[in-house]
């Protein structure tokens, strides 16, 4: 698996509009082949954190302009570029 983590920076009180603004993308995820997964999380007031798990970095690759149009979407609502995160799984555990 490969991991793109996300930390998305943005003013105080934005967090639900920037929940609403992923929840209205669904589509796009849904269509983005080799996405196996994605959740964003309230890291604090100020923050937005994101995951996303692609079956191999080859997939994200081939997704990456679907996923930056919809990202740029996102640029009124946060405070600058993301931190970005990304590689391959070292190490899960996985309770099922």
């Amino acid at each position: 698996m490969f991991y793109r983590v996300g930390k998305f920076k943005h003013e105080l009180g934005k967090t639900d509009e920037i929940m609403d603004f992923f929840k209205s993308n669904e589509d796009t995820f849904k269509a983005s082949e080799g996405l196996k997964g994605v959740f964003y999380f309230k890291a604090s007031e100020e923050e937005v954190v994101g995951v996303a798990m692609w079956e191999s970095k080859e997939h994200f690759e081939q997704s990456a302009d679907r996923i930056q149009s919809v990202l740029s979407g996102l640029a009124e609502l946060i405070s600058g570029p993301p931190e970005v995160y990304e590689g391959n799984s070292g190490y899960i555990f996985d309770r099922d």
